[in-house]
């Protein structure tokens, strides 16, 4: 997922904070298994284990 949204960081312009669950136990508790995941600034979650583009795109777009 990571190298996907490189690509498009590239296009869009976009901030992306990569957070290691691993160095903080109540991040690692509240995802769990379900990593990676992408949320928005807001905490809404945009993908989970796959980049979904479609859902990607329409939240840049402003959809």
């Amino acid at each position: 997922m990571l190298m996907e949204l490189e690509r498009l960081q590239a296009e869009w312009g976009f901030e992306l904070i990569e957070v290691d669950i691993d160095r903080n136990p109540a991040i690692r508790e509240k995802y769990q298994t379900r990593i990676p995941i992408l949320e928005d600034h807001q905490g809404r979650c945009l993908s989970e284990y796959f980049l979904d583009q479609v859902t990607l795109l329409r939240y840049l777009q402003g959809a």
